[in-house]
């Protein structure tokens, strides 16, 4: 699947061309800073959630709002597994990643794991997998990630893959 999130001035779009050919557009909340639709990306890919945002959107779930641009060219395909990962957590763990990212002011991992302690309980850090380790890697790819969306002019367009792959500007 291929994510395009497009900068509108401070707000977003996301265009989602699905691996069954449907293209769909996602509207996004202003983006200060990051696009929690990014967030998002980073934290389900490091966790490899399939039951989050992204993973519902392969599968052609609802998730809210949805702009249909072109219908799906053809069946999706089966899975081949039942979705796995921790998708009832998600959204606490996004928030709480990108609170991390964007105002602890030193990104340690004592602090980071003084932050998570007092933040989740022990049962969904165990849940989620998520250590200080794991959340300093997500702020780190986000960090790049926020670079190349800064630079984004209007119009500009930050693509992904879904699996990931890639990112490409």
């Amino acid at each position: 699947m291929r994510i395009e999130m497009v900068r509108v001035g401070e707000r977003y779009f996301t265009e989602v061309e699905r691996d069954d050919g449907a293209v769909i557009r996602l509207g996004g909340p202003g983006a200060h800073g990051l696009p929690h639709d990014l967030v998002h990306y980073v934290v389900e890919s490091e966790l490899h959630v399939d039951r989050g945002f992204w993973g519902k959107v392969a599968r052609g779930e609802n998730v809210g709002k949805v702009e249909c641009v072109r219908p799906p060219s053809r069946r999706p395909r089966p899975l081949k597994h039942a979705p796995r990962g921790k998708g009832a957590d998600v959204e606490a763990i996004v928030g709480l990643v990108h609170r991390i990212h964007g105002t602890l002011p030193e990104r340690t991992p004592a602090a980071v794991g003084c932050y998570l302690q007092t933040s989740l309980t022990p049962a969904v850090r165990a849940r989620a997998g998520l250590d200080a380790p794991s959340v300093l890697r997500m702020c780190r790819r986000l960090d790049d990630l926020g670079r190349r969306w800064s630079k984004l002019r209007n119009g500009g367009r930050l693509v992904l893959d879904w699996p990931p792959r890639t990112a490409r500007v």
